[in-house]
């Protein structure tokens, strides 16, 4: 899931909606005044991982003939 920004047409207000990438475009309406939003491009959306744990991001993996470095 991604957090995705939107900007009211009518009074410029800002609504934040997560959703699933392939939902994006699915503008949610404005929370101040009901109206239409289109989604704003300002940074890269932030992604929540789920999951990983012990080993999950290992980097002491060399990766190079199977050996863990020290």
């Amino acid at each position: 899931m991604a957090l995705y920004e939107y900007e009211c047409e009518a009074c410029g207000a800002i609504t934040e909606k997560e959703c699933k990438f392939a939902e994006r475009y699915n503008a949610p309406a404005c929370r101040e005044c009901g109206g239409d939003t289109h989604q704003v491009i300002r940074t890269a959306p932030t992604f929540t991982l789920k999951g990983g744990g012990v080993g999950w991001a290992d980097r002491s993996y060399s990766g190079s003939g199977g050996k863990k470095t020290p």
